[in-house]
């Protein structure tokens, strides 16, 4: 009896220990499965969120990429149209070096291709050497080449010296003979007191 009473005691001994390893392996199944639950989640949520910065950012790059786009639309390029035109294009040599032999001017210029300006209300300008202006010629427009030294419009213009008026549409002025060649409809117009002699 004795021993059937420590086997009995054995036994009770035993069953609660099992009770409690059984009961641990359960608690810590379920712990284990809410840190699995809790990782899977937390894998979810940071991988929703970098989805989310991701799509963020690439609106932000889209808006700064069309803002960009604006600022560059609404930018223009700086003119290069020059108001005031004033140009001294020859000077007489020694000893009247200071003297200008050919000016010209106008309301506006802006420049072509090959060294080739175009001018606005132009007004071209000779003198001789002591300064007496010799000869004026006014255009809309005229075109200064500045390469071949030279000065012509297609359009009307009016040649002015001190007894003659012209007037006419194209001319050429050549920079290194002081040369005008009218074109068309030329009308002259002998201003001031005749005289046998005739200086253009």
């Amino acid at each position: 009896m004795r021993i059937d009473s420590a086997k009995n005691k054995e036994s009770e001994n035993i069953l609660p220990d099992v009770a409690s390893d059984a009961f641990g392996t359960q608690a810590l199944s379920r712990s284990n499965r809410r840190k699995e639950a809790h990782t899977i989640s937390s894998g979810k949520v940071g991988a929703s969120l970098r989805r989310t910065l991701r799509f963020m950012g690439s609106l932000f790059a889209l808006f700064c990429f069309l803002v960009g786009l604006a600022v560059a639309a609404d930018q223009k390029p700086p003119s290069s149209t020059v108001k005031g035109f004033q140009a001294p294009l020859q000077y007489f040599e020694a000893p009247h070096e200071l003297q200008m032999k050919s000016f010209l001017e106008g309301a506006q210029a802006d420049p072509g291709a090959n060294g080739v300006i175009i001018i606005q209300n132009a007004k071209l300008q000779t003198f001789r050497e002591d300064g007496v202006k010799e000869m004026t010629v006014k255009a809309p427009q005229c075109i200064f080449d500045s390469r071949g030294q030279t000065v012509s419009s297609a359009g009307p213009f009016q040649m002015q010296t001190s007894n003659v008026m012209v007037q006419g549409v194209g001319f050429f002025w050549k920079q290194t003979n002081s040369e005008l060649l009218i074109s068309n409809q030329q009308v002259t117009t002998v201003t001031g007191q005749m005289t046998n002699s005739f200086t253009p």
